[in-house]
């Protein structure tokens, strides 16, 4: 069973989607089959409510968007659905890299280049002498 996200229905009388969802539930619930002409009827309804909703308020953001465009660009940020991926790496030879472990290895190798480890003996450290009159580092 599908669940209906009624959380942009702000504007519309109380209770119109979430009175059509229920209703699609219950129907869903008696028949217990898609298929059913009642059932595809109650999904209908409520798909067509939560259409309406969802333009009301889409419409809603874009008439506000002088006064309040913060909501606005939440809400198109929350709709984006780009995904940032490496793109193609070059192993030392110059040939792309296609697979996933050969490009994991390759990163591997430059930051393990990159970072050093460090001896801990050569770390500066500094020593604080406390007395009852003055703290004193050195």
């Amino acid at each position: 069973m599908r669940h209906f996200s009624i959380r942009f229905c702000v504007d519309r009388p109380i209770g119109t989607v979430d009175r059509s969802v229920d209703r699609n539930s219950k129907v869903y619930k008696k028949y217990k089959d898609k298929d059913h002409p009642a059932v595809q009827r109650a999904n209908r309804t409520a798909a067509k409510e939560i259409k309406k909703a969802k333009r009301n308020f889409e419409k809603k953001l874009a008439q506000n968007i002088k006064h309040d465009f913060k909501s606005f660009f939440a809400y198109v940020r929350s709709k984006t659905k780009s995904k940032i991926q490496a793109g193609a790496i070059l192993s030392d030879k110059g040939t792309l890299l296609d697979s996933d472990i050969k490009t994991a290895q390759r990163f591997n190798e430059y930051f393990s280049s990159v970072f050093t480890a460090e001896n801990a003996s050569t770390i500066y450290t500094r020593t604080i002498k406390v007395s009852t009159r003055a703290v004193v580092i050195l």
